[in-house]
């Protein structure tokens, strides 16, 4: 990871409006969560949809933060094995419209 900006369109193949994002790396992390590439505005022009991969290491916590309007954190409460899921969000900018959120949890 790199703190560059990924280009979010490089892994995506289509055409007549079916667009298939194929294959994509580890390109992010943010609030301690490794993220895949995923679909969203900035690469598929999705409207209100996004949609990533998350890693969530033994241990990892998203901290608080707020989506829409209820604040939540994402707890791995294993001590031994990631936690990979699928998040998907009704906003297609991703990542600009997440608010932290003061946790008990946070360093």
């Amino acid at each position: 990871m790199t703190d560059a900006a990924p280009d979010l369109t490089s892994g995506i193949e289509g055409q007549n409006g079916i667009l298939v994002l194929r294959g994509s790396g580890i390109t992010r992390g943010w609030n301690g969560i490794r993220y895949k590439t995923g679909i969203s505005g900035k690469n598929v022009g999705a409207k209100k949809l996004s949609m990533n991969v998350a890693t969530v290491p033994p241990g990892g916590v998203a901290y608080a933060h707020i989506e829409p309007g209820v604040p939540h954190e994402v707890c791995n409460v294993s001590d031994t094995e990631p936690v990979v899921a699928v998040v998907a969000r009704s906003d297609a900018s991703e990542w600009e419209n997440i608010v932290d959120y003061p946790s008990g949890r946070r360093p």
